[in-house]
């Protein structure tokens, strides 16, 4: 099973940065109305309907503090999206996770039924949120310009304002944002206009004009992954990693929590050659501050054994890692995030040459899967590691010495 929590390397940042860019003059954005929902069908644990707006005599009242009374994720996908696909498993857990604090998601599809039920029958087992079927593209039309490259991520308020507009990349730090109370729509709406700069000094190649756009923004909010990205692609493209690295250090020093951040730094350490010692160290420190965070801990535990050069993180480390994210799992965790955990776990094993372990944990983790569309491919992987318990346990065949 793909490990759909995994953030990837720079490159990926840097292509979904610019996907996140393909709009012109924004039809809805942060502090407009937002638009009711026209569904023609609601395909999974619909229906989801927005508030209305206030009335004329409470629109002057102080609205309560988010998330009090609730608030809405509105996403418009495509069913020919990998981006959608990946970020599937991590709507449910955000959907999971943010439940009891008043958050409603629901996906919206602007296409026929038959390829939209296939894309959702690999998740058949972690649908949590509401899909729906678009009424002839007319929420998609008042919500989205033409041509606008999909995903798309919309939070209304209560009071059935847009409080944010983006892309998946910032998903999970807006909504943590406005659960924890750190949320500003005033601040927010400076930060829109500020990405519509980004965007224009981007597609005019005024690379100097987006360093200053993007520090502006960061003064305004450090946790700001737009301009974090803004930042990086332009280091990225003028070949400065060493500046890539100094700003990636500098913004963890302000928010060490971030795993967005220790990924691109595992990234930048791998392109410019840095030696092991660092990359163990820039590790070390990501399980400091992501103790309590098994999601954190589970995709760094497996970038540690893919994306970053052989032998350059000691074998115990990401078996501690990835150890440390299956124990903090709570109860309630979905079976797509347990089953991430266990054949993250699995791997960490195997590359600490633990293979009886990590056959214990792949088969836990097909045990999960059974019935699913991902349970072929687990119980593949099952049957690898169970060959290499048998090749560890015998002696070489003879057409091997040979």
């Amino acid at each position: 099973m793909k490990n759909k929590l995994k953030i990837t390397a720079v490159v990926a940042v840097f292509a979904a940065f610019f996907i996140g860019l393909q709009t012109s003059a924004l039809a809805a954005s942060p502090g407009s109305t937002a638009f009711p929902l026209s569904v023609k069908d609601w395909l999974e644990n619909g229906p989801v309907t927005l508030p209305r707006p206030p009335s004329k005599e409470k629109k002057d009242a102080e609205p309560a503090p988010l998330p009090a009374q609730g608030f809405y994720l509105v996403a418009f996908w495509t069913a020919d999206s990998v981006l959608c696909a990946n970020f599937a498993p991590t709507l449910a857990l955000l959907q999971e996770r943010f439940q009891g604090r008043g958050l409603k998601c629901a996906v919206l599809f602007n296409e026929r039924e038959a390829p939209v039920k296939q894309f959702l029958s690999s998740f058949c087992n972690d649908l949590n949120y509401a899909v729906g079927l678009d009424d002839g593209g007319k929420t998609s039309s008042a919500y989205l310009e033409p041509g606008v490259v999909l995903p798309v991520f919309f939070v209304i308020g209560p009071d059935a304002k847009i409080i944010w507009r983006g892309t998946a990349l910032d998903i999970e730090t807006v909504v943590t944002k406005i659960c924890e109370g750190r949320f500003d729509l005033k601040r927010e709406e400076k930060l829109s206009s500020m990405r519509k700069e980004m965007q224009t000094a981007i597609q005019a190649g005024v690379m100097e004009n987006v360093l200053v756009i993007a520090s502006r923004m960061l003064e305004l909010d450090p946790d700001d992954d737009f301009a974090v990205r803004g930042t990086l692609f332009v280091y990225e493209q003028r070949g400065r990693t060493q500046d890539a690295l100094q700003f990636v250090d500098s913004a963890l020093a302000k928010t060490p929590s971030r795993v967005q951040l220790y990924m691109a730094k595992l990234s930048l350490l791998a392109r410019a050659g840095h030696p092991p010692l660092e990359f163990q160290a820039a590790l070390e420190a990501a399980r400091q501050a992501l103790g309590e965070n098994p999601e954190g801990l589970c995709a760094l535990a497996l970038a540690s054994i893919d994306t970053i050069p052989f032998a350059s993180v000691s074998p115990l480390l990401s078996l501690e890692m990835a150890e440390s994210a299956l124990k903090k799992l709570p109860a309630s965790a979905s079976r797509s995030l347990r089953t991430v955990c266990l054949e993250t776990l699995a791997r960490a094993n195997h590359a600490a040459g633990r293979v009886k372990k990590a056959l214990e944990c792949q088969s836990e983790a097909c045990v999960l899967l059974k019935g699913s569309p991902s349970e072929a491919a687990a119980e593949t992987r099952r049957a690898w590691y169970a060959e290499v318990v048998k090749l560890s346990e015998e002696p070489a065949s003879s057409n091997i010495d040979e």
